[in-house]
């Protein structure tokens, strides 16, 4: 009921297949859909625990780029067509933080009508600061050709290993089947706890809670950046997520700039590895759901000294 109001998800219980975190289910995604050698395309850049999955299962990878719209779907047919599958971030791209427009979510869909796979990650979609959220892909699908795959570690903390795939029902016995032999008996205690958790209301309340206390989190920090390192690097607007994007100036490294950081004791994500074969964008990966307000302040003003060492 909860992704059917909150995401617009078409699925029933029957569908759904409780997992140990997205990653866990991502592998066992691939494991009912994929063989060795197949072409898969994966949106560049991209989450690189996602990439290392596809690696693990020696698909033969055709990264896609993705611009201000999401991932380029012609792009993709001009790189690989003949891919029989794709994992994306939709919703809320990782580690871009743009949304794919509808007609690329069209055109995404029928190209995926006649046999192919769309593995949608939805990871952290409850975090929309204006507006309603944006329905997951997997609602438009009329085909059978989206798996859906959800995650409560990012919602509740991340000490909470359960995510949640969402099947097509062709994929319902042999993922099962798939499930049982990778973990036979998983402990259903946190299961019956989330239960209680969501029918009396209180998982609701969490996020709306959240979603506020995430807001001004994310305010804070934006304005503590433009403050203490406004000439140096630029915070890209955004009105979803757990994460700010933010440009270098020109000339700054930030593989160096996060390893001096580090040393600072501030950490930060340079997002130029995460490309696979895209021109490489300068920029930083700035989380900001997990520290109170005066640490988000401390950080900025250690990040921009930081990078003042560098001109």
């Amino acid at each position: 009921e909860y992704l059917r109001v909150s995401r617009s998800v078409a699925c029933d219980a029957d569908r759904i297949a409780i997992v140990s975190g997205s990653q866990q289910g991502l592998d066992l995604v691939l494991r009912a859909v994929a063989q060795e050698g197949d072409p898969a395309w994966i949106e560049d850049p991209c989450y690189p625990a996602a990439l290392a999955c596809l690696r693990q299962h020696r698909l033969r990878i055709a990264p896609v780029p993705v611009d201000g719209q999401g991932l380029d779907v012609a792009a993709g047919l001009a790189l690989e067509p003949e891919a029989r599958l794709l994992y994306c971030t939709p919703t809320h791209h990782y580690p871009l933080g743009v949304a794919m427009s509808l007609p690329r979510r069209l055109a995404l869909l029928d190209w995926a009508r006649d046999g192919r796979w769309v593995i949608e990650d939805d990871y952290d979609s409850e975090f929309r600061f204006s507006g309603r959220p944006l329905s997951a892909l997997q609602g438009l699908d009329r085909h059978g050709r989206v798996i859906y795959i959800g995650t409560l570690s990012k919602v509740l903390f991340p000490g909470l290993r359960v995510g949640y795939v969402v099947l097509p029902p062709e994929l319902v016995g042999r993922f099962a089947v798939i499930r049982n032999a990778a973990d036979r008996f998983p402990s259903t205690i946190l299961d019956d706890v989330l239960v209680d958790f969501i029918n009396e209301g209180h998982f609701t309340r969490h996020i709306r809670r959240m979603r506020q206390e995430y807001a001004e989190r994310r305010e804070r920090l934006t304005a503590a950046l433009a403050a203490e390192a406004g000439d140096d690097l630029a915070v890209v607007p955004v009105d979803r997520g757990m994460y700010l994007v933010a440009d270098l100036r020109p000339g700054l490294d930030d593989v160096a700039v996060a390893e001096a950081a580090r040393r600072r004791g501030v950490v930060v994500r340079p997002l130029s590895p995460m490309h696979i074969a895209a021109p490489p964008r300068r920029a930083l990966i700035l989380g900001f759901t997990g520290y109170p307000p005066q640490a988000l302040d401390a950080a900025a003003r250690t990040l921009g000294a930081v990078l003042r060492g560098f001109r």
